[in-house]
């Protein structure tokens, strides 16, 4: 996948450290099984590759707080000449509680927008589907998007707002 073909541009999401073939695989994998048709799935899947992304950056950003902050700790302890931390991981907590509490909150949202934004596998033995769910929820806002494929080689795409559920038949 490129980066014109799907709307995610490696560089604008890569940071310091990250591998942008990581980030180029996990698009290749949303695209390679969803096959997004449209502008509005294609979009859809753009935003779930995005929130799985920051999530994976999110996990590693605690493990990276908690090994500096048992790092310090331990050397801050060697420097006064005290003996070693029984309990380095909740010294380490305690020393960075603030710094988790404000990561967890990221994670949670994280958490939320990858599975309001992740469309559901195909069902199993039977015709393709999708189906989102967005997050927004405000009025008139798009909330849900299906696509079944019938036997007659049609698509039938709902798209349901708040307030009016629009359907469209397509060949």
């Amino acid at each position: 996948m490129n980066a014109l073909k799907t709307g995610i541009d490696a560089q604008s999401q890569i940071i310091t450290g990250e591998d942008p073939e990581a980030l180029e695989r996990l698009t290749t994998q949303y695209y390679d099984r969803y096959e997004p048709q449209g502008p509005e799935e294609i979009a859809l899947i753009d935003d779930a590759i995005s929130s799985d992304w920051l999530l994976r950056r999110l996990r590693k950003t605690g493990a990276q707080i908690w090994d500096r902050s048992s790092t310090e700790h331990a050397a801050n302890l060697f420097k006064w000449g005290q003996k070693a931390e029984k309990y380095p991981l909740a010294a380490a907590f305690l020393d960075q509680q603030k710094a988790f509490e404000r990561l967890q909150r990221r994670i949670s949202a994280a958490e939320r927008s990858l599975r309001a934004r992740s469309p559901r596998p195909p069902q199993k033995g039977g015709p393709g589907a999708f189906a989102w769910q967005s997050s927004r929820g405000g009025a008139g806002d798009l909330v849900a998007c299906q696509k079944r494929n019938s036997a007659a080689s049609r698509t039938l795409i709902s798209f349901k707002t708040n307030r009016n559920p629009r359907n469209w038949l397509c060949s």
